[in-house]
Order: C-alpha cells, then structure tokens, then sequence
C-alpha cells in the first residue's frame, strides 16, 4: 500500500499503513548503536546519552556526516571532546571557571568576556574556540520575544 494514502474496501476504511524504514536508515542506527556501546565501554564514565551527543557533536564537526572516518578515529575525537567538557578551566584563558559559566550553544564554557573578545577577533570566524562551530554574539543577535 502507498505510504499516506487510505484505501476503500468494500466500503470500509482500511487503516494507514506506514512503510517500514529503508535499510540505509536502519543500518546507521544500527551502526550508531555499536559505536555508542563501543565508547561506553572504552570510557566507563560516559553514558549512552552522554556517548550519543559526542557522536552527533563529531558528526556535526565532519561536514554532517561520519563517513571515511575511522572507529579509532572517531574515538579519538570523542575522547577530545570528553576531555573538554571535564575541563573546569576557561580554554581561552585557561583560568578557572566561576560557578556559572557561559555555555555556548555547542555545549562548551567560557568566561563571557574571554568568548566576547575571542568573536571580536576577525581571525576567529565566529568559531567556538573548542569545536569550531558557528556561534553569533547573543548582543549583536538579541533573541525576538
């Protein structure tokens, strides 16, 4: 039956039925899954959600994508980003945090005022300093409410 469309027989609506996901799909998942058990078990103080958030972050940080990446590989990048997010020192400064840090959109912290001058930088490219993801400064961009 085509996906979205609902059929009369003899009368009676028949319920939708929705196809089943394509094997590419189910094969990433699959493939996910065993990366994020692999991570859990190489780092033990990373859970499966924690796992599954580094794993987008790396993707996000490789054009959107894990293809031609290594599993070493991959690790590697995923114990980098572990590290930092352990770090209590500002990476710009490497002075320690206070309590209530600034969080980045990409989940990284700062000093306000270190992130504030590093974006000011033109050599900077609005990059996060750890992951190099675009970020906006919040008082150029104010959010519309």
């Amino acid at each position: 039956m085509v996906r979205g469309k609902v059929q009369q027989q003899q009368g009676q609506e028949s319920a939708v039925e929705s196809r089943p996901e394509s094997t590419v799909e189910a094969g990433r998942k699959k493939n996910e899954d065993r990366l994020v058990d692999n991570i859990c078990r190489k780092y033990e103080n990373i859970d499966r959600e924690k796992a599954r958030n580094f794993v987008k972050q790396v993707r996000q940080n490789n054009g959107g994508k894990l293809t031609g990446m290594s599993v070493p590989t991959i690790l590697i990048k995923v114990h980098q980003l572990a590290s930092a997010d352990e770090s209590k020192d500002c990476s710009i400064c490497l002075c320690e945090l206070p309590d209530r840090p600034y969080v980045t959109t990409c989940g990284h912290q700062f000093h306000k005022q270190c992130l504030d001058q590093w974006l000011d930088q033109e050599t900077s490219g609005n990059l996060c300093p750890n992951c190099r993801e675009f970020l906006t400064n919040n008082e150029e961009f104010p959010s519309l409410r």
